[in-house]
Formats: structure tokens, sequence, C-alpha cells
């Protein structure tokens, strides 16, 4: 393994070490919150389709797997992700298969920012790369 390669492993799984140690934390604690309000339970089995777009976006199934719709798709998920609340607005995806041997799965770190009955904004923080931007998406709630 080259040596630039090795520091991104070791960032990895350090970053996947404090999620877990979050997520058996909240166990801990009694769970993130699933009580009726929360964004957890708000987001449990519900289709979010981005604004301005008739398909791309995600669909939570119950509140431990998401499936991820792109715009060219239409109905068929691209891919499916393990979902992971580690605070009552933050989780964390980490995807279930596997594009190709050595590549590692997709994650992805959201924050939802603001949610009703009908909408969601969530906060997805960058962790590819090359370096980029987090970016704000909003979100239409579909039963």
């Amino acid at each position: 393994m080259r040596k630039s390669n090795l520091g991104f492993w070791i960032f990895v799984t350090l970053l996947v070490s404090i999620f877990s140690w979050g997520v058996a934390r909240a166990a801990k604690k009694g769970g993130v919150s699933s009580k009726k309000g929360s964004p957890a339970a708000l987001l449990k089995d519900r289709r979010l389709i981005m604004k301005d777009t008739s398909y791309a976006g995600m669909r939570f199934l119950g509140m431990e797997t998401v499936e991820y719709y792109a715009e060219a798709t239409r109905e068929s998920p691209v891919y499916e992700a393990r979902v992971r609340w580690v605070a009552d607005d933050v989780f964390y995806t980490s995807e279930k298969g596997r594009v190709a041997e050595q590549c590692p799965p997709r994650n992805r770190i959201i924050k939802v920012l603001r949610i009703s009955e009908k909408s969601v904004a969530l906060k997805e923080y960058w962790t590819g790369w090359p370096d980029s931007s987090d970016t704000v998406n909003e979100y239409q709630l579909v039963p």
C-alpha cells in the first residue's frame, strides 16, 4: 500500500471508530430518539425527492437502511446503504454492496438541518476525494 493510501485508510478507520463509539454511547443512553417528531421517526419509511427533480433522492427502509435514487434510473435504486444514527439529527450511511473490489464503499455523513411533515433540508459533509465543499439539499417528503 502506498503511503498516501495508508493515511487515508487510517483516517477512514478513525472516523468509523468515532461514529461506532457514538452509536454505542447512544444505545447505552436509550438509543437515538425514535419518538414521534424526531428526525429519525419522521424519515422512517419515507421517500425523499430532491427539490426540482422527479426521482433523485433516497428512500428510508425503516431506520437502518436507505436506498439512493438517481434521476436517470427512475424507480430503480442506484445502491443501498446501512444507516447509523449518531445523534437525533446526524446519521451516516455506508454502501452495502461493492462497485469494484478495489473501491471502498460510498459513505455519507448527513445532518438534518430542518424537517417538517412535507420537506427536509439535509447537509451532507463531503467524505470523498478530491477536496470539495459540503452541500445542503432540500427534499420533498413522500410517504
